[in-house]
């Protein structure tokens, strides 16, 4: 299995065979489990390559170590965003305009975002647009790339 460290690159291009690719979105507490499971029976149907993007730290350990499943490739999502505030928003418009988008709406529906979060640390606007380019970049890259 492949780790992915994230660092600048997005994804490599060459581990998708554009066939039975199976994106797998291992968000947070037991809905990772519950997708792995999905898979897990899945995986018993038919070959698939299962590439999946996990959004909690406390959880890369297992994904990695786990020997149910074999991922292709494992990649930790806030990494895509973490440590890069380049904001361009005319192309956050443009994105906007192109997938048919109203950003402030899914940011304002976001959990960890939403400004009555109990979670610790108040986004700013500038850092709440930031995670949405990048994290647009990155799930915009990984889909035309795998077509899952």
């Amino acid at each position: 299995m492949e780790q992915n460290n994230f660092k600048n690159e997005m994804v490599d291009n060459s581990l998708f065979n554009k066939e039975n690719n199976v994106l797998v979105w291992l968000d947070f507490d037991a809905y990772s489990y519950v997708n792995f499971g999905i898979i897990k029976a899945l995986s018993k149907k038919e070959n698939f390559n299962f590439f999946g993007i996990m959004t909690s730290k406390q959880d890369v350990s297992f994904f990695e170590n786990q020997q149910l499943i074999q991922f292709k490739k494992l990649i930790y999502f806030p990494d895509c965003y973490k440590n890069k505030s380049l904001l361009d928003l005319n192309k956050l418009k443009r994105m906007e305009k192109k997938y048919n988008l109203n950003l402030w709406l899914d940011i304002f529906s976001e959990r960890s975002l939403y400004k009555y979060s109990t979670y610790s640390h108040k986004f700013t606007r500038e850092e709440i647009l930031s995670i949405v380019d990048k994290s647009l970049d990155f799930i915009i890259k990984i889909l035309e790339d795998s077509r899952p």
